[in-house]
């Protein structure tokens, strides 16, 4: 939060993790600011910070001082229109410190196991469904097409994909069967 931390400091740290239907959400608190990531169906990592006290955070402007003097120095932000460029800007670092910070974790247990859940192949009702081999030129098309920005918003349908891999129509069932 672009703060160090000493022992006379007097606001209240905490840490929270929940679970729910959505996804699973980490939320770091620093008196009246919060972090939190949240992982959205295991598909999306968002983090977001807020703030319900805009003076936790400084910046370099000019202070009026009681005696009417004028100086500049690092002050709280003031909880007006002209601090929200600074106020946004304060927020997007500290999003960036903490991706950054996340980022040098060094568990890559979590790709393995979904590496190895599309890689293998499996059987459902008497079927076997091969796995995905990421080196095959043809598995690899088939996993380019489905991910083009297209089919982000409203998906993919059969048609579409007859289209970009040029494919009958039972063959591609049978690929999204095994997707």
């Amino acid at each position: 939060m672009g703060h160090k931390l000493d022992g006379r400091y007097q606001v209240e740290v905490g840490n929270n993790y929940n679970v729910r239907i959505e996804g699973s959400r980490v939320k770091h608190t620093l008196g009246s600011v919060s972090i939190k990531m949240y992982d959205k169906f295991s598909k999306i990592l968002r983090i977001e910070t807020t703030a319900n006290d805009i003076s936790f955070f400084k910046h370099y402007r000019e202070v009026v001082h009681r005696d009417g003097t004028r100086s500049y120095e690092m002050a709280r932000l003031k909880k007006n229109i002209y601090s929200l460029g600074f106020l946004a800007d304060n927020l997007k670092a500290a999003n960036k410190r903490y991706l950054e910070f996340i980022s040098a974790f060094n568990n890559k247990e979590v790709g393995r196991k979904r590496l190895e859940k599309v890689s293998e192949s499996k059987t459902e009702n008497d079927r076997n469904y091969k796995g995905f081999n990421f080196f095959s030129d043809f598995d690899l098309s088939i996993l380019l097409a489905i991910l083009r920005g297209e089919f982000n918003i409203t998906g993919f349908r059969n048609k579409h994909l007859q289209k970009q891999l040029g494919f009958k129509g039972s063959k591609i069932s049978r690929l999204i069967k095994r997707l």
